[in-house]
């Protein structure tokens, strides 16, 4: 229950945006294409009879006396004595009540309708064949008008504003109770919920939402040696550095190859391992990038260099291993790009020529970081995390559902995988207030 709730308040922003379009929705209507309404009353003074056995109400008998006028309105003789005395049209659309002011011998008498002349008119007619029934017919002393009817000015409805209001609760409240039905179903993992949930493998954190940052570095097509980790936030490269620091704590000063994986595309598993790389050459370590996703390789566009040759080239025998090795705009950054279309991860793997190169990068790096397709299209990552020291599991936040997170890492295990961890991309970055707040207060010391 407290996870449906976690998870209704991310939702809850849409569900109010959805409810104020309706409500402006219902106002214009109200507004456009209903009427105004007036309304004009007229106050009757109804003295009871005395004491001589006859019908009597006293100032605390109002509702009674009230209950009993409103039978004589209803009465289909009186309603034919004031159509007599108006036109036949005048009470057509035309709403009349009648209602006591309590503590009192004074009933209400209002006449509702669009037209301000006619609702006077109806209510002083009402009024006098009223007055007449209560005399006869109520056994009243005397009766007469406290207040006669005025010619209402401004419109006395209807009651847009809260019917504006009625459609904003109504639509949230509708909207809250299909999501409790259905919504809460669709079970998309988050990272307050992996911590709280025993997913198998430790989660190692969260990762700031930097996509505004991606086009941005997209766009700077000239910088040629401004890389991605140029662009992000602070808030961003602190969850990496973290991140970096679970990483070489596995690691234990070894050198280590990582395979980074993801459920599915679009989770920011490309753009973190390239973050992470940078970050572990920043702290002194030597790095290897190897795009191994032949389907929608990325690390060229993210290093802003291209590739001559790729790992299949160098397995056949075509090139030498220093022509597929290519240097990137960051001190001690190596990658190796992913140019055939066709995966070949299986056949590398089995072969004789890959164990060998790994042992040669092994002497040359500090960390080898592959990037892998999605495991839930393709197989690749679970053949390469069986010859590589472990797997790094990334997960959007949001974009992949517990059930297929949990098999996915369940894959791994099966095969002899190693997972380090679980780690989160496109969090929201809570901490990016705090942090620009921290450099506005030091630059202010200074």
């Amino acid at each position: 229950m407290k996870s449906a709730l976690r998870r209704y308040r991310r939702h809850f922003g849409w569900l109010l945006l959805v409810s104020f379009v309706m409500a402006v929705a219902m106002g214009w209507y109200t507004f456009a294409y209903e009427p105004n309404f007036f309304q004009s009353t007229v106050e009757i003074y109804a003295l009871p009879s005395g004491d001589d056995g006859k019908a009597q109400y006293d100032a605390a008998a109002s509702d009674m006396l009230a209950r009993d006028a409103r039978q004589l309105l209803k009465d289909p003789a009186l309603v034919n004595e004031v159509e007599e005395k108006l036109s036949p049209d005048t009470l057509e659309g035309m709403r009349i009540w009648l209602e006591p002011i309590r503590g009192t011998h004074i009933l209400r008498l209002t006449a509702r309708g669009t037209d301000a002349s006619l609702c006077q008119t109806a209510a002083t007619a009402m009024s006098v064949v009223l007055m007449e029934k209560l005399q006869t017919v109520g056994d009243m002393q005397s009766v007469s008008v406290s207040k006669g009817a005025q010619l209402p000015e401004t419109p006395a409805g209807p009651r847009r504003v809260l019917k504006t209001l009625c459609a904003f609760g109504f639509t949230l409240a509708g909207l809250s109770l299909l999501w409790f039905l259905f919504g809460w179903r669709s079970k998309r993992t988050y990272l307050e919920d992996a911590v709280l949930q025993d997913m198998g493998v430790p989660v190692l954190g969260g990762i700031s939402d930097h996509r505004s940052d991606l086009p941005a570095f997209f766009s700077k097509k000239g910088s040629k040696y401004r890389i991605l980790s140029d662009y992000v936030n602070r808030s961003t490269l602190e969850d990496v550095r973290a991140l970096s620091f679970a990483v070489q704590s596995y690691s234990q000063g070894r050198s280590c190859a990582v395979a980074v994986a993801s459920c599915h595309t679009d989770e920011g598993k490309s753009s973190l391992l390239t973050l992470l790389a940078t970050e572990l050459c920043r702290q002194g370590k030597r790095v290897l990038i190897i795009d191994m996703d032949c389907y929608a390789p990325s690390q060229a566009r993210l290093l802003r260099t291209q590739g001559r040759a790729d790992l299949v080239d160098y397995l056949a025998g075509e090139v030498a291993l220093e022509r597929v090795i290519q240097s990137a705009p960051v001190k001690d950054l190596f990658f190796i790009d992913s140019l055939h279309t066709e995966s070949y991860a299986a056949q590398m793997v089995a072969s004789e020529g890959f164990r060998f190169f790994m042992e040669t990068m092994y002497v040359e790096f500090d960390y080898i970081l592959v990037d892998t397709p999605p495991i839930s299209l393709f197989s690749d990552a679970i053949a390469l995390g069986s010859v590589l020291d472990a797997t790094l599991m990334i997960a959007g936040e949001g974009r992949v559902k517990t059930t297929e997170l949990a098999q996915a890492i369940s894959r791994l295990k099966q095969v002899g995988n190693r997972v380090i961890g679980l780690a989160f991309t496109y969090v929201k970055p809570k901490r990016a207030k705090e942090y620009r707040d921290y450099e506005h207060q030091r630059n202010a010391a200074f």
